[in-house]
């Protein structure tokens, strides 16, 4: 007589485990929606969920970082106030605190965008663009 005893609530309890972290941590897709290039990001993720005038746009965006007219050089190589992160460095997303940042809090940055979080491929297209060199193109 065999002690093993098939319950398939168990199975499903268990994939429904496995699955559920990576579900709730919002893990990005690996295929990018946004055409990589900082042009394309911008009309289409930075401008609607980032530059606002209350947030990273206008004549005072917050941080200091200006995701509306000066993204690339408000970015790319630029100190973060978050002390020890650089905003953007270019192929090296793990210590890029933007991209950071639409994960998870890093220190007294808090996750953004402030209410919402992006779709996971629109923060895949922002990984694969640091990835690739973060060009300003």
């Amino acid at each position: 007589m065999s002690r093993f005893t098939f319950r398939p609530s168990a199975v499903i309890g268990g994939l429904l485990a496995a699955l559920c972290p990576a579900l709730l941590t919002g893990c990005p897709p690996d295929e990018p929606c946004v055409d990589i290039s900082l042009a394309a990001i911008q009309t289409e993720i930075f401008t609607p969920s980032c530059a606002a005038s209350a947030c990273h746009g206008g004549a005072n965006p917050s941080r200091g970082l200006d995701l509306d007219d000066e993204t690339f050089a408000s970015s790319v190589d630029a100190a973060a106030v978050e002390p020890g992160w650089t905003r953007v460095v270019p192929g090296d997303t793990e210590n890029s605190l933007l991209y950071q940042v639409l994960l998870d809090s890093v220190g007294n940055t808090r996750r953004m965008p402030p209410g919402f979080a992006l779709d996971g491929c629109e923060v895949s297209s922002v990984r694969v663009w640091i990835e690739e060199g973060a060009q300003d193109n």
